[in-house]
């Protein structure tokens, strides 16, 4: 019989037959490229019930209203009905659970906890596909307030819908759907949120990791070839990166001095161990001070890992997600890794490397075609961060794991099998360090996700994690640049302020960094250093503000102005907020620092005499 539910109304009419088949491809696809190790259920039932939830997710445009409203779209005619009628996701929400609990009972070897939770998993990645990831307690109340809706939709289900099939599923098995299956998944759905909080919290963070991975497969599906400007666009298969590219990067460079010496030392010392531990170790940090070339390093390290993971058997290749906590140095970043990219990016563009912030422009290049792309093209593969190497802030990061957006859960499933380098880790707020520890613990369990945490001044809140440079402590030893006078006594701002002209007077042959705990404080300190120095001093010696009031590409410029000041020997005056402090490449001769938590004091001390 020829179709004739439509799902979208586009330059031509998509029937919803060809549009679920395409979903259903491309969530096989998606999952076909990842080892999975979750406790209880196979990487095969995996792949069948991201399927089943792709081939569920869209029951409810074949009802009546939304084939009306549909129609009219293409045709160019008003829709009669109301918004609440053509809505699909909760009545198709409650069809995927019915399906799932029938292919539950096909699995006799699921484990238990998983017999109970799967169909709520399917329910809250159907219902949430167009909107927002809910919770159970909104799930319910949505429910509550659409059940004379429900009833409507379901009597108007046209019957098309159950001739649908895909890798051996059938709709068909769903045809027994009534309001009263609604009613018993509903008094399920209550007795289950009455008695999960009862289930070992391990357990849970298993199941939200699962819940999420269906989630984030179904939502990169269902855009993946109505997004696409044309198929060669979607492509996903890995790109070879030589692993020495570094190593040839740092044959380009000025190597002389005290300094270069160790830092060569610390690559090699730490390169040479990425091919001899088990690669069942998965949480590992890199402790070095600062100035000794961790972008670099971590650089190299990873894309050893993401060749020697490659070699494996699995045929896994990692992504390699690099995030770090402030724009000031993700800009500073982004510019190594374009450097010792160099041609292949000129080759691969976006499809290699892809830096995701606030200020990064909006555009999507792949090598494939120099055609512009349309807006919604370009939101999409930003999105769903389709590139080898990703570099992006903490914010952006963990948005993929705790944000109830669709657009920020979409990337969800690219977290597995990763290598992920959280550069500058205690920078992370310290309220997130138990979620970011059993988060990351269990998803480098079941994902295979290899973490990297990298700082001069580890918080030290991830127990298990194995350094990765041997002998690390000796580094610090060896570090006598910094003499560090610590006043605790309590000084008002304007007592600080009176002695500011024989602080510049003691130090106006060095370069001076003022750095305050807030920016009014810091914006107060600068106006008065502005107002005691005429403006032929400051063309002599500049004066120079970095706070995040400062917009960020500007941010950038005075960073970069800082640097020249010093390398002219023009003794700048740079007055600054804890923005300067961590990984922002600068040489102060002088630093003077508000009181502060001893981790801040020292990442401080990392921009003096490096």
């Amino acid at each position: 019989m020829e179709p004739k539910l439509i799902s979208h109304s586009l330059d031509h009419s998509l029937t919803l037959e060809d549009h679920i088949y395409q979903v259903c491809r491309a969530a096989k696809y998606l999952v076909s490229q990842k080892s999975l190790n979750f406790n209880g259920i196979s990487k095969e039932q995996i792949v069948e019930l991201c399927t089943l939830t792709a081939l569920c997710h869209d029951f409810g445009k074949s009802s009546l209203f939304f084939q009306e409203y549909i129609k009219s779209k293409r045709d160019g005619t008003e829709y009669g009905g109301s918004t609440r009628d053509k809505s699909h996701s909760l009545i198709s929400a409650f069809f995927g659970w019915h399906i799932t609990e029938k292919w539950i009972s096909r699995n006799d070897e699921l484990a238990e906890h998983w017999r109970l939770f799967l169909p709520l998993a399917v329910f809250l990645a159907i219902e949430g596909h167009h909107g927002r990831y809910k919770s159970i307690e909104d799930v319910l109340k949505s429910i509550d307030e659409n059940y004379n809706l429900l009833k409507r939709q379901i009597d108007r289900i046209q019957p098309e819908i159950y001739e649908y099939e895909s890798s051996g599923f059938k709709l068909s098995d769903g045809k027994d759907f009534n309001i009263g299956t609604i009613d018993s998944i509903s008094g399920k759905i209550r007795r289950l949120n009455r008695k999960y909080g009862k289930i070992n919290l391990d357990i849970q963070i298993e199941h939200r990791i699962l819940a999420l991975f269906l989630y984030s497969i179904l939502l990169e599906s269902d855009k993946a070839y109505l997004a696409s400007d044309n198929p060669e666009q979607y492509e996903r298969d890995p790109i070879d990166i030589p692993d020495d590219l570094v190593d040839r990067y740092l044959r380009t460079l000025d190597t002389d001095g005290d300094m270069n010496e160790e830092r060569r030392r610390a690559y090699r010392q730490t390169i040479s161990g990425v091919s001899r531990f088990p690669l069942t170790e998965r949480i590992h940090s890199i402790t070095l001070p600062t100035g000794l070339g961790k972008t670099l390093l971590s650089a190299s390290w990873a894309l050893k890992l993401r060749k020697r993971i490659g070699r494996g058997g699995e045929g896994v290749v990692p992504k390699i997600i690099v995030s770090l906590p402030f724009l000031s140095i993700i800009e500073q970043t982004d510019d190594v890794y374009r450097k010792f990219l160099d041609v292949l990016y000129e080759k691969y563009k976006d499809r290699l490397y892809m830096p995701r912030y606030s200020i990064s422009d909006f555009e999507y290049r792949n090598g494939i075609d120099e055609e512009e792309r349309s807006d919604n093209s370009v939101d999409f593969f930003l999105n769903i961060w389709n590139s080898e190497i990703i570099i992006s802030t903490f914010d952006q990061l963990l948005y993929s794991l705790f944000s109830l957006k669709s657009k920020h859960l979409m990337r969800f499933h690219n977290l597995f099998n990763a290598i992920i380098v959280f550069d500058e880790i205690q920078a992370l707020s310290s309220e997130l360090w138990k979620p970011f520890e059993y988060f990351f613990k269990k998803l480098s369990e079941v994902g295979g996700t290899h973490i990297l945490l990298m700082s001069a001044t580890q918080p030290g809140f991830f127990p298990g994690a194995i350094e990765r440079v041997p002998d690390h402590e000796n580094y610090f030893k060896s570090r006598r640049r910094v003499n560090l006078h610590i006043k605790p006594e309590n000084r008002s701002l304007e007592s600080f302020i009176g002695d500011l002209p024989d602080l510049l007077n003691e130090h106006s042959d060095e370069s001076l960094m003022i750095v305050l705990n807030t920016r009014d404080s810091s914006k107060s300190i600068y106006k008065k250093i502005e107002g005691m120095i005429d403006e032929k001093t400051i063309l002599e010696r500049p004066l120079i503000y970095l706070s995040s009031l400062v917009a960020p590409s500007q941010r950038t410029n005075r960073i970069i102005d800082i640097k020249r000041c010093i390398e002219k020997e023009l003794n700048p005056i740079i007055v600054t907020t804890q923005c300067i402090e961590a990984g922002v490449d600068i040489d102060v001769d002088h630093i003077v620092r508000d009181w502060a938590p001893l981790d801040s004091i020292f990442q401080v001390c990392g921009r003096c005499n490096r």
